[in-house]
């Protein structure tokens, strides 16, 4: 993925889980969307965003899936 892609993605992480601690773990572009990982805080818990254009279409966290 792009620079621009990668930073909207942690931008958007870092808001949807108000923490600021991001690295971007991978990145795989695509033609629909590019797929980012980001790993939030010191476990570096992965969340996965979709993005196109520097524009975030989705942040999911990929922790805790289906724990309420």
């Amino acid at each position: 993925g792009s620079p621009a892609d990668e930073t909207a993605c942690e931008i958007a992480v870092a808001k949807a889980a108000n923490n600021g601690d991001t690295v971007v773990i991978s990145s795989e572009f695509s033609q629909a969307n590019t797929v980012v990982i980001v790993g939030l805080g010191d476990a570096k818990a992965k969340w996965r965003c979709l993005v196109s254009g520097g524009k975030v279409a989705e942040v999911t966290s990929m922790t805790n899936e289906g724990a309420l």
